[in-house]
């Protein structure tokens, strides 16, 4: 019922999200040589989307505090949120895609994604760190 209720472009939005997400887990998946639909396949899933879930929590944490702010309920409000975040974390020319300089070279598509997957993860712990030292 709450998906009829967003727009198209929402829809969109949350679906490519949603697909980018799927991309991941299996890419994950495959970088740790995990079977799917095996009870180490669920564990690799618990894995990534934890670290997602635990960036994030850890996010609105230390950026309210920094902000001295609820967590954003408008638009506007989060839009604030997100750029405080950027500013504060990615300032020291840190992202979440990793050290390009230490990525080695790839010779298929397949090895590609999972490198980039094994970066974005690894981003995402580096995140984590810097976000629960704050």
């Amino acid at each position: 019922a709450s998906w009829c209720q967003l727009s198209h472009e929402q829809r969109m939005h949350l679906s490519k999200a949603r697909a980018e997400l799927g991309e991941t887990r299996r890419a994950f998946q495959a970088l740790h040589k995990v079977q799917e639909q095996s009870d180490e396949a669920a564990d690799a899933d618990a894995e990534v989307t934890g670290a997602y879930l635990v960036l994030e929590r850890l996010k609105e944490f230390v950026v309210c505090r920094q902000l001295s702010a609820r967590v954003p309920t408008s638009p506007s409000a989060l839009a604030e949120f997100e750029e405080h975040f950027e500013a504060v974390f990615f300032a020291a020319g840190g992202h979440l895609q990793g050290d390009a300089a230490n990525v080695a070279p790839v010779s298929t598509a397949e090895d590609e994604l999972l490198q980039a997957t094994r970066i974005q993860i690894e981003g995402v712990y580096r995140l984590i760190r810097a976000v629960a030292c704050e």
